[in-house]
């Protein structure tokens, strides 16, 4: 997922990437990630992506 609208030169709002790698993950996606991540300034904010990249909430699978 694309973090930074490159063109705007502006970070993507936090909302709109947790909706989009919501949608990734209800249409089947097991592996996701984003890009870039500015740790310095929390951008993405950690503490809304986190709901979907954390791997206490994933459903995994039986067996795998």
């Amino acid at each position: 997922m694309q973090s930074y609208d490159w063109q705007k030169k502006t970070w993507i709002q936090d909302k709109v990437l947790l909706e989009e790698l919501r949608d990734v993950l209800a249409s089947g996606g097991r592996h996701i990630a984003y890009y870039p991540d500015n740790l310095w300034e929390d951008k993405p904010g950690l503490s809304t992506i986190r709901l979907e990249m954390s791997t206490e909430t994933y459903p995994f699978m039986k067996g795998n």
